[in-house]
């Protein structure tokens, strides 16, 4: 009887934060807008309802799938958080009928079209190499679309759940093909024979429960995700009329040998020599069933996989390779193994010009020069409130580029008290009179993790109260409070108060 009771508490719960969203983006109309997100220009025409992407030249964002935490004031880890995903638009993603991609894009982004619940129709041009993962999934209504000829990567989820899937996607001793593309294999299967006529294998097509893949000669792409995350492989064959990619003892080489692309996890076998026509490896080794050491031949100039050495865990072989390996060109070269410190991510406002020291690492930890191995590039003033971007581009032997985040900030505020009863606790704080457009109230079970909170926004600098809800009763809490001022639509906040604790309690 508990357990009912708690699992409807619970439901009645989790109905009561995700009500309000539903509400909101179900009845607000977009109109015609647009703008720019990272590389990506976009417009949204309201009378036909379509949405259009180019691509304006700039840098991609930094990430394979893109399902940041959060958006607006809601915690949602499974929403992009790009901007039609906003309620700044009015949540254009509800009510797009259409998209189009103009012949200036060659990559769709993880997660651009997540969920497009009303689309119907996307137009794909055949300047189109990639389409990230969940690019279209959950699009249930969508039936119209021609995927380019040409496509190199497509990620197993990309139309998961859409019409267009259901009417093509057709499955064959387990594995569930889209024409000449591979998407996944059932987790249950442990051997893999690729039908011919494949040409692509998706991200993430695998499970880790399978051990041997066949691959034919007509497959020219695999995305790298693809075999990965297969803890459990043990060889993988390729045919040998296959002009793209080989196999030597169950390890994927490219056709001439001079990459080496991925070496199985489960191989067994204790001591592996690459061999000595190899070039590039892109492959990462695993202390699996057996395999300790590495040995990497004077052929090798490239790695494109990070590098651990410790005596138990994760090898790319001995202490002597891993110091050898990071001198290699290209394992220094990538921004990706550089590391970015800044030595504050928030100022108060003072009415002064305030900005963060940057400074950058290479991988083995040697202190990067400016001008030589970077540039920088900071805004031109950023002493009134709000959020500032520094941009910071590698050069030389080095490729990539930082996006470096800080914010001038409103001055902050403090809780003066917290009166709990039952399920909810009334907050109350200080009024912060200047540079202030509300203000946010944030409740969680951690003096420290700011992480899984209840936060609750409040419009208006003369509010000093509200109340918090769906509270567990008998457990402890803090309760946090920050300021924000509103910026051309959007929120720039100080840094949180310290904590009040308090503890709540059935009112009998």
């Amino acid at each position: 009887m508990k357990k009912i009771i708690s699992f409807t508490l619970s439901l009645l719960m989790l109905l009561t934060l995700i009500a309000p969203f539903a509400a909101t983006a179900e009845l607000q109309e977009p109109a015609s807008c647009g703008g720019s997100y990272w590389n990506i220009d976009w417009s949204y025409d309201a009378e036909t309802k379509t949405l259009y992407f180019s691509d304006n030249g700039g840098a991609q964002p930094n990430f394979r799938i893109t399902k940041p935490k959060y958006y607006d004031d809601w915690y949602n880890t499974w929403r992009p958080s790009y901007p039609w995903f906003n309620q700044q638009y009015g949540y254009i993603y509800n009510n797009t009928v259409s998209v189009v991609f103009d012949s200036s894009v060659k990559e769709i982004l993880p997660c651009q079209c997540y969920y497009f619940q009303a689309l119907t129709s996307v137009t794909i041009p055949e300047t189109v190499t990639s389409v990230g993962q969940s690019a279209f999934c959950g699009a249930t209504n969508l039936l119209d679309v021609t995927l380019p000829e040409n496509l190199e990567y497509i990620g197993s989820e990309s139309l998961q759940n859409t019409a267009f899937a259901n009417a093509n996607t057709e499955e064959e001793d387990g594995v569930t093909y889209l024409g000449s593309y591979l998407l996944y294999a059932n987790y249950t299967l442990e051997e893999v024979t690729v039908r011919e006529g494949t040409t692509l294998i998706a991200d993430e097509a695998f499970d880790r429960n399978v051990k041997k893949i066949t691959i034919p000669k007509t497959v020219t792409h695999i995305a790298y995700e693809a075999l990965s995350q297969i803890t459990g492989l043990e060889s993988i064959t390729v045919d040998s009329q296959n002009n793209v990619y080989s196999d030597i003892g169950g390890v994927l080489f490219s056709k001439d040998g001079t990459v080496l692309y991925h070496y199985p996890y489960a191989r067994q076998c204790e001591i592996y020599y690459i061999p000595d026509t190899v070039k590039t490896v892109m492959t990462d080794f695993n202390v699996g069933n057996s395999l300790t050491n590495v040995v990497y031949p004077k052929s090798v100039t490239s790695i494109e996989k990070p590098l651990y050495y410790q005596k138990k865990g994760w090898f790319m072989g001995t202490k002597e390779n891993y110091e050898k390996a990071l001198k290699t060109k290209s394992y220094n070269n990538n921004v990706k193994c550089c590391k970015l410190k800044q030595s504050a991510t928030l100022f108060e406002y003072d009415n002064k010009t305030h900005k963060p020291r940057v400074k950058l690492y290479a991988p083995n930890g040697e202190k990067l020069k400016k001008g030589q191995d970077y540039t920088i590039k900071f805004p031109k003033a950023s002493k009134k409130i709000n959020n500032y971007v520094i941009r910071v581009k590698l050069k030389g032997k080095y490729r990539g580029s930082f996006i470096v985040n800080y914010s001038i900030s409103p001055k902050g505020t403090s809780v003066k008290a917290v009166m709990p009863k039952d399920y909810t606790a009334f907050v109350k704080w200080k009024k912060q009179n200047k540079n202030t457009s509300g203000y946010q109230v944030m409740v969680n079970n951690s003096s420290n993790n700011l992480n899984y909170a209840k936060k609750v926004t409040v419009k208006g600098k003369n509010k000093t109260t509200c109340t918090v809800k769906n509270l567990k009763v008998n457990t402890v809490y803090y309760a946090r409070v920050r300021t924000y001022k509103t910026v051309n639509g959007k929120k720039v906040f100080s840094d949180w108060s310290k904590p009040k604790k308090f503890k709540t309690k059935v009112q009998l």
